[in-house]
């Protein structure tokens, strides 16, 4: 006569050799004679979770669990069910339960940690994922989620570090060679990128993810012949699948068929959970839509691209409230009477004080940024984080960040200018000492008060667009999501961080001596020489005519961290100007914030 436990053990390595009907039958018999049998119960609920029946599963192990409380691996694969189910802040108390019977349970540490990711929580998701690792060295998958809360964080580097590693292990793994090649793409590795995704395309042909990130990658590199081949393989390989359909639209929205891209998008017949992808698929159809004349389509795509914005974990970890609430201490702070009471301090002049791009987002920054990279005595660098080391150097100091501004020496001024500096060289090539350097940020400028105090000779260009153009462009635009761009989710906020940043720019105008230049983005299509001449002049350097092969330099940048790829790569043109008109009644709500700054600027509102 078979016991139990043998006929546990025997639907077991049924289970263990991928035979999961076999292994069902086993489970149900053993409880037709015991209906109380946990361990059957249990794993009955895991083959559940395996075919999809993620409420059949969590039913089945949470019976389990009521016979069976100190059930680990119960615990644990009842936490998967619930994750699945969307409900993650139970499957991270089933996490939690199973590792306070078992806190050696590798498994437990790993889930625990995905969950948590997708709660936003990314700094107790990567504890998570090192605990798990601090038990099994070698587990692969560990290695690769770590990976993935870097990448994040925006930690490529580390991100990278990690796939590197979880390849080493397991070196047919087609969704760590998919992610690689992902960071990869966002340090501007191009061509590494696309090694990659051929490798997990190599491993795993009908991989929709993998196919999906290299006609990404394609498009970013200009290589339209290989995209092409790359589309008609996806479509050979993984036909309809939503992610092949992305590709494709790339394809199409290049040659200039917007409605066939539109068609291909809308008719693809699987669904995608993801909700980055969903977000930059309805970013990339409200796009389309844009273009075709369907505003109305465009705008609630936009929408709809938004709301799937918000549920993933940069979004959920971003707080726009934060940005805005820094905004408001700078304001308060910088008012002449505080500034009459910063002490006269000695600037080291033997370094030079660089110039920096800002304004608000897509007002053009990106356009100017690569037309100024043309020139051959100016070096731009993009999108760095050396302002932010140099707040955080203040806040170190007394009295913090910004008020220390009012307490330092000349002996701290000498060490803060430094510690921008050397982040700055960092980004730059030692090959010409007396090139101008541009440090390009858009929202820099509402640090203009700070970088003024630290390098008085500072200068800033401010590039300037019609209020209503630039609040629309961000609501309509796949950002990564950072505090400031979570503000860019909703119009109304949108609008409001514009006035209060040009509301901070004019009051540092008004009561710091800023050298500035204002570059009118209108002008700049418009009248591309008479616009850029004195603003050459502001830099002190003269007229290259290089700057008018623009498009070349970008088709030749290996890394633009903004959403303008696909514009600064084209002539100038002029389809984004005024463009807000054809969405006058989808903006009317906030039309009162942005129409007086309009005026004020001299556009006709």
């Amino acid at each position: 006569m078979v016991t139990v436990q043998q006929a546990i053990d025997l639907a077991l390595q049924h289970h263990r050799a991928g035979d999961l009907p076999k292994a069902e039958g086993i489970y149900k018999q053993i409880l037709q004679a015991d209906s109380n049998q946990p361990i059957a119960l249990h794993f009955l609920g895991v083959i559940a979770h395996q075919v999809g029946k993620n409420d059949i599963a969590a039913d089945l192990i949470t019976k389990a669990l009521a016979i069976k409380p100190k059930y680990a691996e119960a615990h644990c694969n009842l936490g998967l069910a619930l994750q699945e189910l969307g409900k993650l802040d139970e499957a991270v108390s089933s996490y939690r339960k199973a590792l306070a019977i078992n806190s050696k349970y590798a498994e437990s540490h790993c889930n625990l940690g995905i969950a948590l990711q997708k709660l936003g929580k990314l700094d107790e998701a990567i504890a998570s994922f090192r605990k798990a690792l601090s038990i099994k060295p070698d587990y692969a998958e560990a290695h690769t989620n770590l990976g993935v809360a870097f990448q994040d964080l925006g930690k490529l580097d580390e991100a990278v570090a990690c796939y590197h590693k979880a390849l080493s292990i397991k070196p047919d793994f087609p969704e760590v060679h998919t992610n690689l090649g992902v960071a990869l793409q966002d340090l501007g590795m191009l061509d590494e990128a696309i090694a990659s995704s051929h490798k997990a395309l190599s491993i795993k042909p009908d991989y929709a993810k993998a196919h999906s990130s290299l006609a990404f990658v394609l498009e970013m590199a200009n290589h339209t012949e290989e995209l092409r081949d790359a589309v008609a393989a996806a479509k050979r390989s993984c036909p309809g699948h939503p992610r092949v359909s992305h590709g494709e639209a790339y394809l199409l929205k290049r040659d200039g068929d917007y409605a066939a891209a539109r068609a291909v998008l809308e008719g693809a017949e699987e669904a995608d959970s993801n909700p980055g992808f969903l977000a930059t698929r309805a970013y990339l159809l409200g796009d389309l839509c844009d273009r075709l004349g369907d505003t109305d389509a465009a705008f609630e795509y936009a929408r709809e691209g938004n709301r799937s914005c918000r549920d993933t974990p940069e979004a959920k970890r971003a707080k726009g409230r934060r940005y805005l609430a820094r905004i408001d201490v700078l304001v308060k702070r910088f008012k002449a009477e505080w500034i009459k009471t910063w002490p006269r301090l000695d600037a080291d002049e033997s370094s030079r004080d660089p110039v920096f791009l800002v304004g608000f987002p897509r007002s053009g920054t990106t356009l100017l940024d690569t037309i100024l990279r043309s020139h051959g005595t100016i070096r731009v660098v993009e999108e760095i984080t050396a302002v932010d080391r140099l707040r955080n150097a203040l806040g170190r100091l007394p009295g913090g960040d910004p008020d220390g501004l009012a307490k330092i020496d000349s002996a701290q001024l000498a060490d803060l200018r430094q510690i921008y500096c050397a982040e700055l060289d960092k980004h730059l090539e030692p090959d010409d000492p007396s090139a101008v350097v541009i440090d390009k940020l858009p929202l820099n400028a509402i640090e203009a008060g700070v970088i003024h105090r630290i390098f008085p000779q500072a200068r800033f260009l401010f590039v300037q667009r019609h209020p209503c153009d630039c609040v629309l462009s961000c609501f309509m635009q796949d950002f990564k999501i950072t505090d400031a761009m979570a503000n860019f989710l909703d119009l109304r906020d949108a609008a409001r961080l514009y006035d209060k940043v040009m509301s901070l720019w004019h009051q540092y105008r008004e009561v710091l001596p800023l050298k500035v230049h204002t570059v009118r983005y209108e002008s700049l299509i418009e009248s591309f020489e008479e616009t850029l001449t004195p603003a050459l002049d502001f830099l002190g350097v003269g007229w290259d005519d290089r700057i008018r092969s623009y498009t070349e330099t970008a088709l030749r940048r290996t890394r633009i961290t903004t959403p303008s790829y696909s514009q600064v790569t084209q002539p100038l043109y002029t389809r984004a100007r005024g463009r807000w008109e054809r969405y006058r009644g989808h903006m009317e709500p906030v039309l009162p914030t942005l129409l007086p700054w309009a005026r004020r600027f001299g556009y006709d509102a």
